[in-house]
């Protein structure tokens, strides 16, 4: 816990955020390109960071990360590179991407989850302060830059935590805040 008092010159707000559950997948919702909107628009962001998320494990034979595409907070700081060997080019959609999270196995194959658990730094910082955030837009991709495929009867939700950093005082008493 951090005994500091609270800073009222940046407000922190943590989004937690779940994918479509196999009945919604069922349906025809995608656990791997989803939307969801925000209870609250925030406003002047200056960064956006995942501190954790676990995802089901992608239906790709060999993928071994998932590269996490989220539209909105897109930076020109992120960027993703092939060997000059391959001369296939740079799939734009991995160009883009948010940042990249490594699949890990707690127990059988089945149940391998990719989790992520802010073990290195994943966020992106905004010079100029995106002005207005409504909604997040969620996609995943394997390494081959394909959507992740998450049908299979054995999917789960996924589950992503976000701390957004913003300049404005968007909901902040200001009888507690007078600096």
């Amino acid at each position: 816990m951090d005994p500091t008092p609270p800073n009222c010159d940046y407000e922190t707000y943590t989004i937690h955020v779940q994918s479509p559950t196999e009945a919604e997948i069922i349906a025809g919702a995608s656990g791997s390109d989803f939307k969801v909107n925000l209870q609250t628009p925030l406003k002047d962001i200056v960064e956006f960071s995942l501190i954790s998320c676990t995802i089901p494990s992608p239906r790709v034979p060999g993928s071994e990360v998932v590269y996490i595409s989220i539209p909105e907070v897109q930076s020109n700081f992120t960027d993703y590179l092939e060997p000059v060997a391959n001369d296939t080019g740079t799939s734009s959609l991995l160009r883009n991407a948010f940042g990249c999270v490594y699949q890990t196995y707690s127990g059988a194959t089945v149940d391998a989850r990719i989790i992520y658990r802010n073990e290195y730094p994943m966020k992106t910082r905004f010079i100029y302060p995106l002005e207005r955030l409504e909604s997040i837009s969620i996609k995943l991709y394997t390494e081959l830059a394909a959507p992740v495929g998450t049908t299979s009867p054995a999917s789960h939700p996924g589950f992503y935590t976000f701390q957004i950093k913003c300049m404005r005082k968007n909901l902040c008493n200001f009888n507690i805040c007078t600096n």
